[in-house]
């Protein structure tokens, strides 16, 4: 759920890290949301991306025989804490590390390190974290907030009875504010299962429900996020689901329920070889929200139209 930090920010970022002591920057991510940055960087950020950059390599390529390179990037812009002033979220970008002249295979292992540069009252404060070397650093709305998704599971990494945690903005400070499994499924921190039903959307008596799964007909996002990209957006009809680049060419047959809130369902789609083959599909149904049951796929809520923009509705 990232997009492009246009190349003029990256440009601009550049050349205040360069006079910072900084090689260069990466471009990253677009911020998803109104704090986008569209001018040079603050100075006090680009002295915080130098304290960091400074930081980590002390920490990780310091010593006789040690060289460092390269510079940290800016991969997400957004709002944590909802003060109307964009927040930084830094990576370690081009960052490498050569000992005795040779390239490191592995400078940040079995975490990697990250940081926000996180606007406040008095100025801008940096907060650090850690995510698993294998994984990546990912912007989404939780509970109506922007929030990190950062893996703690990988080769080397303690075992935790979580795969990932949701990093975002908690009144006072960053932290974790959700968990998930290995499947994406969000759970409580000892991994037991995490109940969403005060979450849920109350249902009106008019709504009609659709026959693909066992739920109300219209818009579902990831996390309840009802105001991404359109192209997240999903909208659960009568007989199946739709994207925002059109409709499924396939063709309804039926569903049929699994048992513990898993449903499989059925449609006949065009074959390469021509005619129609049938399709199948496992999802999981928990109260107002589906997901498609395979690794990493989002759960998807249900979102009131009326919460939806409408420069985003293809449907309704």
């Amino acid at each position: 759920m990232t997009r492009r930090i246009p190349a003029t920010l990256a440009v601009a970022i550049a050349a205040l890290l360069a006079g910072a002591a900084c090689d260069a920057v990466s471009a990253g991510a677009e911020p998803a949301g109104p704090a986008a940055q569209r001018g040079p960087l603050p100075p006090e950020v680009v002295r915080h991306l130098g304290q960091w950059r400074t930081k980590i390599l002390e920490d990780a390529c310091s010593g006789p025989g040690f060289a460092a390179s390269g510079a940290p990037s800016i991969i997400h812009t957004a709002d944590f804490n909802a003060d109307g002033q964009t927040d930084y979220v830094v990576g370690v970008g081009e960052l490498a590390c050569r000992m005795d002249g040779e390239p490191m295979f592995s400078v940040f292992s079995p975490f990697a390190p990250g940081a926000v540069i996180l606007s406040s009252p008095d100025g801008y404060r940096r907060e650090d974290f850690q995510y698993a070397e294998t994984g990546e650093v990912e912007l989404r709305q939780v509970d109506g907030r922007p929030a990190l998704i950062l893996s703690t599971a990988g080769p080397g990494a303690y075992e935790r009875p979580f795969y990932a945690m949701a990093w975002g903005w908690t009144g006072a400070a960053m932290d974790a504010v959700a968990f998930y499994d290995a499947e994406s499924r969000r759970v409580n921190e000892d991994g037991s299962a995490w109940r969403a039903a005060a979450r849920t959307t109350p249902a009106r008596a008019s709504d009609p429900l659709s026959r693909f799964l066992p739920l109300r007909v219209g818009y579902y996002a990831p996390d309840g996020d009802c105001a991404t990209d359109p192209f997240y957006l999903q909208y659960l009809g009568e007989t199946g689901i739709q994207h925002s680049d059109g409709a499924s060419p396939c063709r309804y047959v039926g569903t049929r329920s699994l048992g513990g809130g898993r449903y499989e369902t059925t449609e006949s789609c065009p074959s390469e070889e021509g005619g129609e083959a049938p399709m199948t599909g496992v999802w999981r149904v928990s109260g107002d929200a589906y997901v498609y049951d395979a690794p990493d796929t989002p759960e998807l809520r249900f979102c009131p139209v009326e919460r939806v923009p409408a420069a985003s509705r293809f449907k309704g």
